[in-house]
């Protein structure tokens, strides 16, 4: 077996232990988003947890799985690989060591900021309850980020089940602390909002600990300390820095999005979260999954100087996102509504919320591969130690990003702020592929240009099998306002796409499809070894 071909059965393997994982969280995650529809629909209460859940999961992404995760892995694995794993365990305890000092000190900060802020804020209930909420949530980033960084040394270390299992325990703790609150509050009041904030806390803290037992099984035990003059604190502050600014700003537009959101109506924050955790699920499962099992791959790759193995882990990646998140795109474009009135109308989340979710969908769903790919090519820049050309661009795509808001939301409300966030992405992917191609040569995309095209046609395919199921369900369902009914206009639509697209896949003989299937129900086993005799 050539190094190449061992490179993409380990990332096949990990992204299927990844997306295993994923995939129960994000149904624990769909649980959660349903009882809090339940409880507080699209009104003020949910737009309030939302804004304020933005700031420390700004953070998460900034310190936790984003830009540090990027920039420690590859040196990580560089020091494992260079001096072995004791001097790599003695880097990483710095790390943390830094990183709990920092984070603790940001929270006490922002969380003393919004609770002096709240005197001032009794013009707008909303507002006020932003500020309390961020106040109370604010801890949750010292946890979630010490967790994804423990999760970035076992994934480097060949671990993926547990880092990818720990979102289950806070979508778990969120579901019993919002359902316990309904038996002591009014539902869906300002007090009750407090318990769905009670539950982040948790959920961060038993995430935290899901991590230790692993670390320790594999020889880990931290230690703290905080030298100043340490050249590995010193080379992850130096890399950081730029990749801070380069994950910041997408994260930044995110955040903006919530803020410009909240600001246009009283559903907009909440809306297009509803939406935006639709987009998350196909992305979490397998998008998110593929990035995460890819950057170690990259990194040795890079650190063995082997390019070859690089461009093939590159290539790999980028099919194999295009496969899920292409025909992801197109269904729930098509079934957006169906879909978000099974799963979150009822309770407080009326019809009127389902229409305006529905349409906030359609506009981020445009973005769903770009989304994807996005998530892959900026941490091969950082597998390569380029820290300051996603920067650059990034920066660029936020000045555009926020003319895009600011333009659209005029006539589109929160849709318009869906829609500038798919168009920035498709721009920001070509001039990541520029760049990358600048810096490395040649990508080798033939493959990956072919699998694009036959994915296309599969899903055109695949989407109008849909139209036609979902119309003649339409036409001739009775009672289509019950659960069975609204159960049916999904899920046969989907099952006939998927039919559809995997016959398709095969007569085009696309090799992803099988792939997939082993990354999903043969990656948990260990491969045979080949034998050597003829």
């Amino acid at each position: 077996m050539t190094e190449g071909s061992e490179s993409q059965r380990k990332m096949t393997r990990a992204a299927g232990v990844n997306s295993f994982f994923t995939t129960l969280s994000r149904i624990f995650g769909l649980v959660r988003d349903m009882l809090m529809a339940n409880y507080f629909g699209t009104g003020f209460c949910c737009s309030a947890f939302v804004t304020a859940f933005t700031l420390p999961n700004l953070l998460r992404r900034l310190f936790g799985e984003g830009a540090l995760a990027s920039v420690f892995v590859p040196q990580f694995a560089q020091v494992m690989q260079e001096k072995g794993k004791e001097e790599a365990y003695k880097c990483a305890s710095l790390t943390l060591s830094w990183l709990a000092v920092i984070l603790t000190s940001i929270t006490i900060v922002v969380a003393a900021v919004a609770l002096a802020s709240v005197p001032f804020l009794d013009f707008s209930p909303k507002w006020r309850l932003t500020a309390l909420l961020i106040a109370v949530m604010m801890p949750y980033c010292i946890f979630i980020c010490l967790t994804a960084l423990c999760g970035a040394m076992l994934n480097t270390l060949g671990h993926f089940s547990m880092p990818a299992l720990a979102p289950v325990f806070l979508n778990i703790c969120i579901i019993t602390t919002v359902w316990i609150g309904a038996f002591f509050c009014q539902k869906g009041s300002q007090v009750h909002i407090f318990y769905a904030a009670l539950g982040v806390l948790l959920g961060g803290l038993a995430q935290l600990a899901l991590q230790i037992p692993e670390l320790w099984k594999r020889g880990y035990r931290f230690k703290f300390s905080i030298p100043l003059d340490h050249p590995f604190v010193k080379k992850i502050v130096t890399v950081m820095m730029p990749a801070v600014l380069g994950t910041g700003v997408a994260q930044i537009n995110i955040m903006v999005d919530r803020y410009l959101a909240n600001s246009v109506n009283e559903r907009g924050a909440a809306v297009l979260y509803n939406a935006d955790r639709l987009v998350e699920f196909p992305l979490g499962i397998f998008g998110v999954a593929l990035a995460v099992a890819a950057l170690p791959v990259l990194s040795f790759a890079h650190a063995q100087g082997d390019k070859d193995r690089f461009k093939d882990a590159l290539g790999f990646s980028l099919r194999h996102s295009s496969f899920v998140m292409i025909p992801a795109m197109c269904g729930l474009m098509i079934l957006g509504e169906p879909i978000i009135r099974l799963l979150l109308e009822h309770g407080e989340f009326t019809a009127e919320s389902t229409s305006y979710t529905a349409k906030a969908l359609f506009y981020y769903t445009l973005g769903l591969p770009g989304f994807a790919i996005v998530k892959i090519l900026v941490p091969a820049f950082y597998a390569a130690k380029d820290t300051k050309t996603p920067v650059i661009i990034g920066l660029a795509m936020m000045i555009l990003n926020l003319t895009l808001n600011l333009i659209l939301m005029h006539f589109m409300e929160e849709r318009g702020l869906a829609l500038a966030t798919a168009i920035s992405t498709y721009i920001n992917i070509t001039l990541l592929l520029i760049f990358l191609r600048k810096k490395c040569g040649p990508l080798g995309l033939t493959n990956v240009t072919l699998s694009f095209v036959k994915t296309i046609f599969s899903s055109l395919l695949m989407s109008l099998a849909i139209i036609a199921a979902l119309k003649l369900l339409s036409d001739h369902l009775p009672q289509q306002g019950t659960f069975l009914a609204k159960f049916l206009l999904v899920v046969i639509p989907v099952m006939t796409g998927l039919l559809v697209y995997a016959v398709s896949a095969l007569i085009l003989k696309q090799d992803e499809w099988k792939e997939l299937f082993k990354a999903y129900f043969r990656g948990a086993k260990k491969p045979r070894q080949k034998s050597n005799n003829k």
